[in-house]
């Protein structure tokens, strides 16, 4: 109880931060005048802000490198994939996972017009708030040197941590340029640019203000509700239960086990780093603050998988009983699995995610037959 406890208030802080940030986003857009895109003088708020709403106008177009696709904004993300052998007692395994290399953020120029005429915008800071749509995605077998992606080139260097690089992995993601969209910001002489505090993002809504404002509302009303429950419930819980630290799950396991596989659901993710729970630097991924779940061997297993199967990019990491880690990232797709012999005693498990703004539901397994993977899990 007190795991849960320390987990729903731990998720209640999450969630009102998250809120917090889109109470600060339905703010800046009440604070921001709704002006006409050829009339932005004098019409700006005291502290500066204003907003225009109409066609997107792109006379130089920011082009996307990857995709080759016109955009206003774009990130780029490059991944360096990787393999090593993992020592457990007598017996090795051979994990898989992937490291970021390079994540580029380019916004550019372009305008908005509702038929009053023009109002430039500027967004080359790169200090973007709106969605973004992946336009790319694309993996080889180059694992460093000159690679390139479309038009995108990136100069990668040998793998330097455990083991060997077995090939990269770009993403990119943009706003597009085409249709209409809602712009709020900084208005600095004729143009429209990002809040200049700290934290200050140049808004775009390609939905446009009034879709903006009904999802920002109600984000935050749903941010602020479940705050308010897991932070009150969670503190009750931590203040009454008894001093332990569970998983949400204790799975235990002698040779012969049915069903195979043994599963268990459960929320990916968390805000710890893996590095804080002393896991070595090519394990990856936000963790909860307890393992998702703990396999209690009561013998030794020639060969056994430890697998999750999520909709989402999702990690793994187990603790031995000995102190020492197995991580995986890629297994099979995005999901990630260890497989080996295993000897008897007590497995911490936790199932983590790249992103704390990420909690994916999976599903966990472990089995005897070798050749199942993690996509076969229900």
């Amino acid at each position: 109880m007190l795991f849960v406890g320390i987990i729903l208030v731990v998720a209640g802080l999450g969630a009102a931060g998250f809120g917090f940030w889109q109470w600060r986003k339905l703010k800046m857009i009440g604070g921001a005048p709704l002006a006409k895109s050829g009339q932005l003088a004098g019409n700006a708020s005291e502290k500066g802000l204003i907003a225009v709403e109409g066609n997107i106008e792109t006379p130089e177009p920011l082009i996307a490198p990857c995709s080759g696709k016109p955009c206003l904004y774009y990130e780029v993300q490059v991944y360096q994939r990787w393999q090593k052998w993992q020592q457990t007692g007598d017996s090795s395994r051979k994990v898989s996972g992937k490291s970021s290399v390079k994540h580029d953020k380019i916004g550019g120029v372009f305008q908005i017009n509702d038929g009053s005429g023009p109002a430039k915008v500027d967004a080359s800071e790169a200090k973007v708030n709106g969605k973004l749509e992946k336009s790319f995605e694309q993996e080889n077998e180059y694992a460093n040197g000159n690679i390139s992606f479309g038009s995108y080139q990136v100069s990668i260097p040998p793998y330097a941590g455990e083991g060997w690089g077995t090939g990269t992995m770009c993403i990119e993601k943009i706003i597009p340029a085409d249709g209409s969209a809602y712009v709020a910001g900084r208005l600095e002489g004729d143009t429209i640019m990002r809040k200049k505090n700290v934290g200050g993002r140049l808004l775009i809504a390609r939905e446009g203000l009034e879709a903006l404002e009904k999802t920002t509302k109600t984000k935050a009303v749903a941010a602020a509700a479940a705050a308010l429950v897991s932070l009150v419930g969670g503190s009750v819980m931590a203040a009454v239960a008894p001093p332990m630290d569970a998983p949400d799950e204790t799975i235990t396991l002698s040779t012969g086990f049915s069903p195979d596989p043994q599963t268990m659901t459960g929320t990916a993710g968390g805000f710890r780093d893996v590095s804080e729970i002393g896991a070595p630097a090519d394990c990856v991924g936000q963790v909860s603050v307890g393992p998702n779940a703990v396999l209690n061997l009561t013998a030794d297993f020639p060969s056994l998988t430890i697998m999750a199967n999520s909709a989402d990019d999702t990690t793994l990491v187990v603790q031995q009983p000995d102190g020492s880690f197995l991580c995986n990232d890629d297994f099979e797709g995005y999901n990630p699995a260890v497989q080996g012999a295993f000897s008897a005693g007590e497995y911490k498990v936790w199932v983590g995610t790249f992103s704390e703004d990420a909690h994916p539901r999976f599903t966990l397994g472990v089995t005897a037959n070798a050749e199942l993977q993690p996509s076969s899990l229900q």
